[in-house]
């Protein structure tokens, strides 16, 4: 049986390396022809744009990670089944879990791969990738969009809360500031401001304020002050206001957890992105388990239609589980479910599939 495992997890590996450089060489090109026309204008040169492609793959190879594994295990073990190799396999005595086993070893073998890509490699990566898409590949309007920032709200403690009518991320300027902090559902301290300026070389009163207004609330009457300008300090930095939405794919698993940690004491409202990011990162490799099972199962007997249908099927199954993955994250922004459930729905309902599949295989 050690040849047979042997000759299986080459398969399994083999077919899943060309099946996913065939699909990364098909992006690639596709991108490059779009974007052509961006690395002329900006007179990149081949190594620039190959380091961007190595990038680019990194990130694509991990997104198609799941549907790849799929495709291949279905298509080589349609192969094999159609070649009566399963057959002869099976029926010479060889139970249908131990028969199971090669395939595990690879799918455990892609799935440490994935982890330590997902949660040390990739986002290294993802910042050298949007690095360069914002200074080569983005659009002025886009850029602008990234520099300014409009109608900002944020909770930067339990009782304190920040408003931005705009914020300029290149000059650290913010303007139509609202500063409340609050008592119970009563207000106790409202600052405003025309602007507030982020100045990092004072590191004792880094927030300076323009045409401002003070107003302390107090039992038998309020305390006003108005004035021209005002040094003064907040509780926070313009990066804990101005989070990008796309920071959480940025942070190693260290950092994502750090910073996690500091948005749950802040009792942020954008907590829960990054809490879907490092679950998603973790699930997504466990899925390789799943998926497998599911198409082992499905090709392990001769079927009417032989690979075609198979790999139909798993193509089918395949952007089910995607689409899936897509829906159970809006999940989350609607508060439905925690972003640990919403991670882990695809493989929850596919795990379904999998036993009921690997079951019925096994009779």
């Amino acid at each position: 049986m050690k040849i047979i495992d042997r000759y299986i997890i080459r398969k399994f590996l083999s077919t899943f390396l060309f099946v996913l450089l065939m699909l990364l060489l098909i992006t690639i090109v596709i991108n490059l022809s779009e974007k052509l026309g961006k690395f002329l204008e900006n007179d990149l040169g081949f190594g620039e744009i190959a380091t961007y492609y190595i990038h680019f793959s990194l990130f694509y190879g991990s997104l198609f990670m799941p549907m790849v594994v799929f495709i291949s295990v279905i298509f080589f073990t349609s192969k094999m089944t159609d070649n009566n190799e399963v057959i002869a396999i099976l029926s010479s005595g060889i139970r249908f879990d131990r028969f199971l086993l090669p395939y595990l070893i690879s799918a455990s073998i892609l799935a440490l791969v994935a982890l330590c890509l997902n949660h040390f490699v990739l986002p290294l990566s993802n910042r050298f990738r949007n690095r360069f898409e914002y200074a080569y590949l983005n659009s002025q309007s886009l850029k602008n969009k990234l520099i300014e920032t409009h109608d900002i709200a944020r909770k930067i403690s339990e009782n304190e809360y920040v408003f931005f009518g705009r914020y300029n991320r290149k000059r650290n300027i913010g303007y139509d500031f609202i500063y409340e902090r609050l008592d119970g559902d009563k207000i106790e301290v409202k600052i405003s401001s025309s602007s507030i300026a982020y100045r990092k070389t004072d590191t004792r009163k880094p927030y300076r304020l323009r045409n401002y207004r003070l107003r302390i609330v107090k039992p038998d009457s309020d305390l006003l002050r108005s004035g021209r300008v005002m040094d003064t300090i907040f509780h926070f930095l313009p990066s804990d206001i101005l989070i990008k939405s796309y920071e959480a794919e940025t942070l190693t698993y260290p950092q994502l957890k750090r910073f996690i940690a500091r948005e749950r004491a802040r009792s942020s409202d954008r907590l829960y992105m990054h809490q879907l990011e490092m679950n998603r990162r973790t699930a997504m490799p466990m899925s390789s388990y799943v998926l497998t099972l599911i198409a082992v199962a499905l090709c392990a007997r001769k079927r009417r239609g032989g690979i075609g249908v198979n790999i139909a099927v798993g193509l089918s199954l395949a952007f089910v589980y995607i689409y899936l993955m897509q829906v159970s994250d809006a999940f989350v922004v609607g508060g439905a479910v925690s972003p640990f459930v919403s991670s882990w729905i695809p493989n929850f309902s596919f795990g379904l599939i999998a036993i009921y599949l690997y079951l019925d295989a096994k009779r």
